[in-house]
């Protein structure tokens, strides 16, 4: 039996990367991973084969740990599922500043037995600190995400986007294109989820704006809003482009045709099966005023992606990539 303990973030990626994992890897009989709801203490410490840090900068916690591993053998991976570099206008910015979140990390990483992240993208940023590098895509828990769907009977269409106020730049980039489409369809509705704040950017048009809720809802939350297209613009910048396309995953799951930036999502999503690229203003535009027209071709595309996320994206069939590399980081085959 591996025993792996996990020092969790406090965001969604809590789920995406330690908590959903770890209830399938405990069912193969294999693993005992549990989230550690003390930090890092000494028992913790004496518990885990394997400990998994994710975001932690906690330099005492970190010590105790590099003692156990240099000492007993104990091993250390640094979960990592994100760009490091915070941008100033990042509302977190000065939290991180203050606690030297990327200095530790960094240092973290160089000291660790392994990495694992989320994209090969990613990985080959990474590998500079440590080339021990694992990549385990995020995968979806069918469990969390259900794959029900609501479709919306209204005679409105129903356009969401879904973000935190980190994302603030990536919706500005399309309010142009989007209030267009508002303009020239009186039958669409924008629907904005995650902060308030958003509203301002389309006063005078048809838009919904509500806030977020924690992860263990969002699944269910989602799709109770019943869109019938999902966006996700992306700017193109290194932040960026270090992410994964899980936006599609879940605007897919929740039965909505997804239309998303060419700067992840081209990686992943077919243009015109599974979804749909774009990149200029004016592609934005058109391809909106294309789905909004065509129900025909909004349902064949959705049908297609999450016929795709079921069979490509399921945690519950793709958890041995995330056994293999943890027996792995052990010596084990």
């Amino acid at each position: 039996m591996i025993n792996i303990v996990a020092y969790p973030n406090a965001s969604g990626s809590r789920y995406w990367r330690l908590e959903d994992p770890f209830k399938y890897l405990n069912k193969t009989g294999k693993f005992n991973a549990i989230i550690s709801t003390e930090g890092i203490t000494d028992k913790m410490a004496k518990q885990g084969d394997i400990h998994i840090l994710q975001s932690c900068v906690d330099k005492e916690g970190i010590a105790l740990l590099h003692y156990y591993q240099q000492e007993q053998g104990k091993k250390i991976i640094t979960e990592v599922d994100d760009f490091l570099e915070i941008n100033k206008d990042n509302p977190h910015s000065k939290e991180h500043e203050m606690v030297q979140a990327r200095e530790v990390i960094e240092i973290t990483m160089g000291i660790a037995d392994a990495i694992t992240t989320t994209t090969p993208y990613l990985a080959n940023k990474l590998k500079k600190f440590n080339n021990n590098t694992y990549v385990l895509p995020n995968l979806m828990d069918m469990e969390r995400w259900d794959g029900t769907t609501s479709d919306n009977t209204s005679d409105t269409i129903r356009i969401g986007w879904c973000g935190s106020i980190t994302h603030l730049d990536d919706i500005k980039s399309v309010v142009e294109p989007l209030k267009q489409v508002l303009r020239e369809n009186k039958n669409v509705q924008l629907v904005l989820v995650g902060d308030l704040r958003f509203r301002e950017l389309f006063e005078g048009y048809n838009v919904e704006c509500m806030l977020g809720v924690p992860f263990s809802f969002y699944p269910t939350k989602l799709r109770g809003l019943r869109f019938d297209i999902g966006i996700a613009p992306l700017i193109d910048n290194e932040f960026n482009r270090c992410k994964s396309a899980i936006k599609f995953y879940e605007m897919a799951i929740a039965g909505a045709t997804f239309v998303g930036s060419k700067t992840v999502y081209s990686v992943e999503v077919v243009d015109g099966e599974t979804g749909f690229i774009v990149e200029s203003g004016q592609e934005w535009v058109n391809t909106l005023n294309m789905l909004i027209k065509d129900k025909r071709k909004r349902g064949l595309t959705a049908k297609n992606a999450k016929a795709f996320i079921l069979e490509q994206k399921s945690l519950e069939k793709g958890i041995n990539k995330w056994g293999s590399c943890y027996s792995s980081v052990l010596g084990l085959k």
